[in-house]
């Protein structure tokens, strides 16, 4: 909680430690990943991410010292945020949030779509729509967005961030599918509009495209962006078929 990496890396190298890893908490070097993400400690989140056997996946239930009582007790503000993931992305302040969710996707074995503890959902793909912009271009810019991101995903970027008001985000998004959209027409016979058209009239479980989501939120400057790309199917109808 103190930020201290030197006091970090002393812990990971003692045999004091390995011993209650082994006997008594297994999930210890998780919850450090927590606290450590949750103030946005870069070098910690690189020295334990470095330590073998560490899952980067793991949903566990956060916990605040109470030093008084001397216990552990929950706290009800991030009951429900329990993936590092998505801890790295709603307490990101720039720039040492770049840092820590840099380090964080380079894991090989990271899921994106790994469910909530409590809800069953995940919550990935809703944070980082509508989150910080700074989160957003950093996720896009790494290899696993573009392995994970593609134009035939059901994850519904557009729609979480054109619902949430977020405009910036939104470019952000339509301006990361423009570029690999042209990327993937000069390698197939797909042209970069009926890509895009795709992605820009998507639809999410009840049947809104991302420019229903933006009217029915009363977002004008994303409806008015929206509108703005000639792709967009202004007669698209939603699962009551209502347009």
């Amino acid at each position: 909680e103190q930020g201290r990496a030197d006091l970090v890396s002393l812990l990971l190298h003692s045999g004091l430690l390995r011993f209650f890893l082994e006997k008594e908490d297994h999930n210890l070097l998780v919850k450090m990943l927590n606290v450590a993400l949750i103030n946005q400690q870069p070098e910690i989140v690189a020295l334990l991410l470095q330590e073998p056997g560490i899952d980067c996946n793991n949903a566990r239930m956060l916990a605040q010292f109470d030093f008084h009582a001397q216990i552990y007790s929950l706290n009800e503000e991030n009951i429900n945020i329990n993936v590092p993931l998505t801890l790295a992305i709603k307490y990101y302040r720039h720039p040492q949030g770049s840092c820590c969710l840099d380090a964080l996707l380079k894991c090989p074995e990271l899921l994106l779509e790994q469910k909530d503890f409590y809800t069953g959902e995940s919550e990935f793909w809703s944070t980082i729509s509508q989150g910080n912009n700074h989160a957003l271009e950093t996720f896009l810019g790494s290899s696993l967005a573009h392995k994970k991101v593609s134009f035939d995903s059901d994850h519904h970027l557009l729609s979480y961030a054109s619902s949430d008001g977020n405009l910036h985000n939104l470019q952000i998004l339509l301006r990361f599918y423009r570029k690999k959209a042209e990327h993937i027409s000069k390698k197939t016979n797909q042209t970069t509009s009926s890509l895009m058209s795709i992605i820009l009239n998507n639809k999410n479980s009840e049947g809104k495209t991302p420019l229903m989501a933006a009217v029915e939120e009363g977002h004008l400057d994303c409806v008015a962006f929206l509108l703005s790309q000639p792709e967009i199917d202004l007669n698209a109808v939603n699962n009551n078929q209502a347009s």
